[in-house]
């Protein structure tokens, strides 16, 4: 906004060396104020056609104020001249009435007239702060014309300044750049070819240690196969002394278990000798209690129960006496063991020819009678020689 009250005018010198003080920031401040200027220059027109206007409204106000006074005059005139014409023919209602009617018509006249005397109050009042404003901005531009006048050089001197300080960069820049530019390339070109062999040699000493890795792996894989088929050998080797070693421990046990039960463990009373006459029956027998009372499984059982004969007495009479008496105890006893031996040889020999019993019996286990097949001994006897 402009200044309200008048200063003191300043010097043209006293304006450049301002000028020549100012800060850029000043500067464009200024220049602000010439577009600012500009604007004002477009308000004092618009001011001056709305000037215009309002003499415009002013002269047709005056026009209506002629036209309402003539108005009246004419209708004066002919109520003057309707009065003489008709002195004695007008009553008093219709006095009345024209009264009423001339009081609305001058009502609204009276009203058009003020809304009229406001209007014009109101554009004599904008006129006035029109003018107010016009001379402010005239004492405005003409106090401040001639230093952003000024200004305006000292700041299109400046751009041109600028302009070439930024060209003698550019040019300098340039002219730097064409005359290392293959100091810039050579460079370029020695760093990128010592990136190149370092990547090189990276690579190449990457792949060669993989490669002596590798070797090193495939050489101890080598020297670990080696060791583990010599491991293998050897426990082949062991596996088959073990192998051996079992087969024997069967023999020796089979041996050692079958022999006492094929073979009593004493020789009976009644074995016959060279001596004795074999014509006798007698002579063969076997004292049967005896023998399977010392043929022990491997559950320390005999195979038969003890044959009882100790209750031969009660069955014979105790009167009898003398040789006919050992005689009916002797035949008792043969008959005794005869029917003992008949009954209990099948189951005697169902038990030894059974596979499982004889397994339980000499405790072979399935390894073990597989490695004994495997060598031709067999540590089961033959069920089909055995029925023979």
């Amino acid at each position: 906004m402009p200044p309200k009250t008048k200063g003191k005018k300043q010097s043209g010198t006293k304006t450049k060396k301002t000028a020549e003080k100012l800060t850029p920031n000043e500067l464009l401040l200024d220049y602000k104020i010439g577009l600012a200027r500009s604007n004002l220059m477009e308000l004092e027109f618009k001011r001056t056609k709305l000037l215009e206007q309002i003499e415009n409204k002013e002269s047709e106000l005056r026009e209506l104020s002629k036209r309402s006074e003539m108005e009246m005059k004419e209708t004066m005139d002919k109520w003057k001249e309707f009065k003489k014409s008709a002195k004695d023919e007008i009553t008093s209602a219709q006095v009345i009435d024209c009264m009423h009617s001339n009081w609305k018509v001058k009502d609204e006249e009276q009203k058009a007239i003020h809304s009229i005397q406001e209007q014009i109050r109101q554009v004599r009042a904008n006129i006035e702060e029109t003018r107010r404003e016009v001379e402010r901005w005239k004492y405005f531009e003409a106090k401040t014309m001639p230093s952003n006048a000024e200004f305006i050089v000292i700041l299109r001197q400046e751009i041109d300044s600028m302009k070439d300080r930024y060209d003698s960069f550019v040019e300098n820049i340039k002219q730097a750049f064409a005359e290392k530019k293959s100091d810039y390339f050579d460079t370029f070109r020695s760093k990128l070819e010592t990136i190149r062999k370092a990547s090189v040699d990276a690579a190449v000493g990457k792949l060669d240690n993989q490669h002596w890795t590798q070797l090193e792996q495939e050489e101890w894989f080598r020297k670990e196969l080696f060791i583990l088929k010599q491991r293998e050998q050897e426990l082949s080797k062991r596996i088959e002394e073990i192998e051996n070693m079992n087969i024997m421990i069967c023999d020796r046990l089979a041996q050692s278990r079958l022999n006492p039960m094929l073979w009593p463990a004493r020789v009976p009373q009644n074995f016959p000798q060279k001596t004795d006459n074999l014509y006798y029956s007698h002579v063969l027998d076997l004292d049967v209690s005896g023998y399977f009372k010392n043929l022990q499984l491997s559950s320390h059982q005999s195979l038969v129960d003890e044959v009882n004969l100790g209750n031969v007495k009660t069955q014979i009479s105790t009167e009898q006496e003398g040789p006919t008496m050992e005689l009916q105890m002797c035949e008792y006893q043969q008959s005794v063991k005869d029917s003992f031996l008949s009954e209990n040889m099948s189951a005697l020999l169902s038990d030894l020819t059974d596979s499982d019993r004889w397994n339980r019996m000499m405790a072979v286990g399935n390894e073990e009678v597989q490695l004994l097949n495997i060598r031709g001994v067999s540590p089961r006897p033959n069920s089909s020689a055995t029925e023979t």
